[in-house]
């Protein structure tokens, strides 16, 4: 027995050096994150096909609506509930995350999302997977690395990997996951980041084929087929540089559109976040019943225009039906991406402009039309040109896309940051308070200038020591809030919620029951800050001891509580 926990020792120090336990982490993470983006692909397919079968059934004119409403309260009331950090799409969360602003990235945020994201998607409202699955993989990832005491200082690293196998596991696309990491959430790239990205990347792609039973190997008459169905000539290349100017300028409005709904939600709805993706899915599925059959399948009617084997009015009609239904969704705060919106709404205007060329030149291509309008869409609304050209080419197997990829792709980037200069997910966090182009400016100003007493929620939501777990339970499930200090005499015992409850009579459930005694399970005395505690302080505790919530303590009681979403919320509001 010695001898085999001297090995293992020994095995263990071989591979705690920085390269090697990287590259151990990065395959896991590919793992973890492929599996994960294989189960939120199965739930919302499941979802989705149920929602779709009984609108066949039923008059969809209720069954949408209905099944939309239903399935966007339960998903807010998740967010709301156990995460409100994964509303929205969770790629700008990421970003800021890689830029070492704190964020919490977690098991609970990753279940959540994925639960929430599941709802949302199946429900009916226009987002997709991609952004989900890039923050559920990040988190998965931290969660992962926070096990293994020697991989503290690759923490950048291992979220920046988490997030690229997520994209790659979704789109099953890794080098599209790699290229983004370097063009949207890093900006810069160390050696070790490199690494363990294509490493996570590599795996989660090949994971998430094998998960959904494809080869690995390219068939090579496939692909010759592909590459005939993607021609172009140079009499195209007039068309492709329009395709670019209109997506540019398009997805500029597309961008203002999505921060103008989020304003509108925000100040002109006086909603609790269940009740507005609720109202979305309620919208979203009146739409839906009213357009054709087709649109209740958004993938069926990508794959329709990405072929060209739509008409001119489906395509218009596609365009404008997919532009207002994704604002609508976005700007509710459902946990959903942009990416797969963005690639609709790109072969749609692909195609149209495609129709155009015919009258003009005679016989073109309509499908390398539609799949370039994907890529210059792509590029005009995210801003990353070179991942736009990636995914398209590589999603399709097709490098003889490139070239009219590049063309559009690049032209669209151009336009729009002519007109709208700027990330929209770095325009998504300045909404939050966080400015990564000047981390050393206002908001870094701000965190000194502000104290706890600034920030923090005076309405507390206290436990007694005396409850009984059952009557802890559901005092916490009635509450809106997340966080609760536990009192015993007037004076704090320790912070609670509903997680940390379930994880200690999971414990202890050989010793406890529903009517043991909150004062019997909990006895530590959480970290707690003054009401003139700086910010900067605040955040690094925050961070430091992996928590989401501080308690405010003057004179031994409890007066307020601080948690990230507090922080964010306040330095917003004093930017503006």
């Amino acid at each position: 027995m010695n001898s085999i926990s001297t090995r293992l020792a020994h095995l263990c120090q071989l591979l705690y050096t920085p390269q090697k336990l990287g590259l151990l982490v990065a395959c896991v993470i590919g793992i973890i994150s492929a599996l994960s983006a294989a189960i939120f692909q199965w739930g919302v397919g499941f979802v989705g096909t149920g929602r779709v079968h009984l609108a066949v059934q039923f008059p969809n004119l209720i069954i949408l609506p209905l099944f939309g409403a239903i399935g966007g309260f339960i998903s807010g009331w998740l967010v709301e509930r156990f995460a409100p950090e994964s509303a929205g799409s969770g790629i700008p969360q990421v970003k800021a995350a890689i830029a070492n602003v704190a964020q919490p990235l977690n098991l609970r945020i990753a279940g959540i999302k994925l639960i929430a994201g599941i709802m949302a998607l199946g429900s009916g409202l226009a987002l997709g997977r991609e952004g989900p699955t890039v923050q559920v993989g990040a988190s998965l990832a931290l969660t992962l690395g926070k096990q293994f005491r020697h991989a503290r200082f690759l923490r950048k690293q291992i979220v920046a990997a988490g997030a690229g196998a997520g994209l790659a596991a979704a789109f099953n696309a890794p080098m599209t996951g790699v290229l983004f990491i370097i063009e949207e959430l890093l900006k810069d790239v160390s050696r070790p980041t490199l690494g363990m990205a294509i490493v996570a990347s590599f795996v989660g792609g090949v994971v998430s084929r094998l998960i959904g039973n494809r080869q690995l190997n390219l068939d090579v008459t496939e692909l010759a087929r592909i590459t005939s169905d993607t021609l172009f000539s140079s009499s195209d290349l007039p068309f492709f540089i329009l395709i670019g100017i209109l997506a540019g300028l398009l997805s500029a409005l597309f961008n203002h559109s999505i921060l103008a709904s989020l304003i509108f939600y925000d100040t002109k709805l006086n909603l609790r976040l269940p009740l507005k993706v609720a109202l979305a899915g309620l919208i979203s599925g009146i739409i839906f019943a009213i357009l054709p059959d087709i649109f209740m399948n958004k993938s069926g009617l990508q794959e329709l225009l990405g072929t060209g084997q739509e008409d001119l009015n489906t395509a218009l009609l596609a365009f404008v039906a997919y532009f207002i239904l994704t604002v609508i969704a976005y700007g509710s705060g459902a946990p959903g991406g942009l990416f797969a919106p963005c690639l609709i709404l790109g072969a749609a205007l692909g195609f149209i402009i495609g129709i155009l060329a015919q009258f003009t030149v005679g016989s073109v291509v309509l499908t390398t039309y539609a799949l370039v309008g994907m890529g210059a869409f792509f590029s005009g609304a995210i801003r990353v040109p070179i991942t736009a050209i990636a995914i398209i080419a590589e999603m399709n197997l097709d490098l003889n896309l490139i070239l009219p990829l590049m063309i559009s792709s690049v032209t669209a980037y151009l336009v729009g940051e002519a007109i709208s200069p700027g990330s929209l997910y770095d325009r998504l966090l300045e909404r939050s308070g966080i400015n990564l182009k000047h981390p050393e400016a206002k908001i870094q100003k701000l965190l000194t200038q502000l104290w706890a007493v600034d920030v923090m929620q005076k309405d507390v939501a206290l436990l007694t020591s005396s409850m009984t777990i059952d009557q802890a339970t559901q005092f916490i499930l009635n509450s809106p809030y997340h966080s609760f200090p536990v009192l015993e005499n007037d004076k704090l015992l320790s912070l609670l919620t509903l997680e940390d409850l379930q994880v200690l009579t999971q414990n202890k459930r050989d010793k406890v029951n529903s009517e043991t005694l909150l004062k019997e399970v909990v006895s530590h005395r959480p970290v707690t800050i003054n009401p003139d505690t700086p910010l900067l302080d605040i955040l690094s505790l925050l961070n430091q001891n992996d928590i989401e919530a501080l308690p405010v303590v003057e004179q031994d009681r409890v007066i307020g509580i601080v948690t990230y979403k507090d922080i964010l919320r306040t330095c917003y509001q004093q930017e503006d």
